[in-house]
């Protein structure tokens, strides 16, 4: 997958809040997806996304950049 699906993958996980919604928004199953955004993380060297069972969620750095290239 390019780097740019997986950017896409990413947008997906923050606007949906989970790995699980945004697994179902791409047709694609939660390890899939969660195997790209790490993939991702790898190539970037960082890690984006603070992961739980419940949510996924950005680095309160990384939440700040979010909210103000959004808004």
């Amino acid at each position: 997958m390019s780097i740019t699906s997986q950017l896409r993958l990413f947008v997906d996980v923050v606007q949906q809040g989970s790995f699980a919604k945004a697994a179902s928004l791409n047709s694609m199953d939660n390890s899939s997806l969660s195997k790209q955004i790490k993939k991702l993380e790898e190539s970037l060297g960082v890690q984006l996304l603070n992961r739980s069972t419940v949510h996924s969620r950005l680095p309160q750095q990384e939440r700040t950049f979010w909210q103000r290239r959004i808004n």
